[in-house]
């Protein structure tokens, strides 16, 4: 199953809980009072408003003319895809994980090798290694990892930089759950792209703000390609983007404590079902993968939890995997204790 027919199809409308989006909750529009914004609704600038572009340049401590304003971080990695390759070339990602890494390159015409993690769900740089063919073109990695919440360790990355660079090949990282972007693997290596937005930590995935940070010529031929696709961001949202990069400090607190207080709660649950399931220790991600011991079918029960709990979570299927499930624990206690509940009474 595709995630956007669980998400748009099936399970739209149905739920009045949602533990299955993978961001902080959400703002709202009447967080932000828009008669402070007065500016043209014109076209602005394909790779976003100065304003905007030394902000994120600002998190990764680089020149704003190697940061592109995207419609979402989905559309910063399309136009990577779209630029970086070609018909015949090689791409290497990891499953379970965002599909669009797969797709789109399959749509390219590109051969695409899906990586299975280890046990324990970390990322095994030596399969990366093992697969790497004269056409291997990208490598695209999700750290901290969406729908595993792992991340890569401190030697992984130093493996991969210097695979890369001996290589010639380009390293794709999604880091939408890194709050210090400083740390970002594109600070090692040239041939490091690196995405993110406001969708998932700050709670702002309507706003569709987000952004790839590189070297300027990769940036610069990815952000030409977006005159074939959205041509410029909404001016709007951007402003409202300068307005929460700018609270960022007090973004970031009210998160952490989300994550801290969330995660004690679905720890204490996991105990006292742990003949059943196995929860995967998030590092950094506000939600955690949850694996069924049994063989137990995830589709069945997301969809009985949906349907007679109106709570939303994410089957495994709709990752291209099966006996377990995606849990967004960065909620309000009450209702992760009334998620849980719900849950425990599904399976």
């Amino acid at each position: 199953m595709k995630i956007q027919d669980w998400v748009f199809k099936e399970a739209y409308g149905k739920y009045s809980l949602d533990l299955g989006d993978s961001n902080a909750p959400c703002l709202r529009i009447s967080d932000f009072n828009l008669n402070d914004y007065d500016a043209p609704l014109e076209y602005g600038r394909n790779v976003g408003t100065l304003n905007l572009t030394n902000l994120v340049a600002q998190l990764y401590q680089r020149s704003p003319n190697e940061v592109g304003i995207s419609h979402g971080s989905q559309e910063a990695m399309y136009l990577l895809y779209r630029t970086i390759l070609t018909t015949g070339d090689h791409v290497i990602t990891f499953s379970p994980g965002w599909e669009q890494a797969w797709e789109v390159p399959n749509l390219i015409g590109c051969r695409v090798t899906k990586l299975e993690y280890n046990d324990d769900y970390s990322f095994n740089i030596e399969k990366i290694i093992q697969e790497i063919t004269p056409f291997t073109k990208l490598i695209v990695i999700n750290s901290p990892c969406n729908p595993t919440g792992k991340i890569l360790s401190e030697f992984q990355k130093k493996q991969l930089i210097e695979l890369v660079e001996a290589r010639g090949i380009l390293l794709l990282v999604d880091e939408e759950y890194l709050t210090n972007l400083s740390n970002s693997l594109v600070n090692n290596s040239l041939n490091v792209i690196s995405v993110s937005s406001l969708s998932k930590v700050y709670g702002a995935p309507g706003l569709r703000i987000g952004w790839m940070c590189g070297s300027e010529s990769i940036i610069t031929k990815a952000m030409s390609y977006k005159h074939h696709t959205t041509i410029s961001n909404s001016i709007l949202c951007e402003e409202i983007a300068i307005s929460i990069l700018k609270n960022r400090k007090n973004y970031m607190e009210k998160y952490n404590k989300l994550l801290s207080d969330g995660y004690e709660i679905l720890k204490t649950w996991g105990e006292s079902h742990k003949n059943k399931i196995r929860i995967i220790e998030p590092q950094g991600t506000p939600f955690a993968w949850i694996e069924f011991i049994n063989n137990t079918d995830s589709l069945m029960i997301s969809r009985k939890l949906l349907n007679e709990k109106a709570i939303l979570v994410m089957p495994a299927e709709v990752f291209g995997k099966c006996n377990g499930i995606r849990l967004t624990f960065a909620r309000k206690p009450s209702e992760l204790y009334q998620g849980l509940r719900g849950l425990s009474e599904c399976f």
